[in-house]
């Protein structure tokens, strides 16, 4: 179905602007939060570079850590959710699947390094300011996240 809706908004509202036209329709705006108004995925892409790096001293290529590592979190996921335990949790198993007799030293510091993505303020992008002001000067805006 094809709905012109700037000529529906006419007819509903013939005598305001474009600008009033929408205004009047748009009840509120939602936004979402992570990589949308903040960089939060390079936190993530950092942490598992780091991880890589510490599992490398070990003999093992980034290509294997990262497929277990994707494998681990996607499996963490239906238990866990967006939680915050869920990312450290995929780093210890994933030292432990490579590492069985890995101790509670290297744990905590593989657990540490996944840690300090939630740690971390993430930047914002560019113009994020700007259209949180013009919006909020004309709508009620919402902020959402899943994690």
């Amino acid at each position: 179905m094809n709905l012109d809706y700037n000529n529906t908004a006419s007819k509903t509202f013939p005598t305001l602007s474009f600008q009033e036209r929408a205004q009047a329709m748009i009840k509120a705006i939602f936004v979402d939060m992570d990589d949308t108004l903040i960089v939060n995925a390079v936190l993530y892409d950092h942490a598992r570079m780091q991880l890589c790096g510490y599992l490398r001293n070990f003999g093992l290529r980034n290509d294997e850590i990262m497929a277990h590592n994707t494998k681990v979190n996607a499996d963490l996921f239906p238990a866990h959710g967006y939680s915050r335990e869920r990312f450290p949790l995929s780093f210890e198993m994933t030292l432990k699947h490579f590492i069985p007799n890995a101790d509670d030293d290297m744990i905590k510091h593989v657990r540490a390094m996944a840690e300090t993505t939630f740690e971390t303020v993430a930047p914002l992008k560019p113009g994020t300011i700007e259209a949180i002001d013009l919006l909020t000067s004309r709508f009620p805006v919402y902020m959402v996240t899943q994690g």
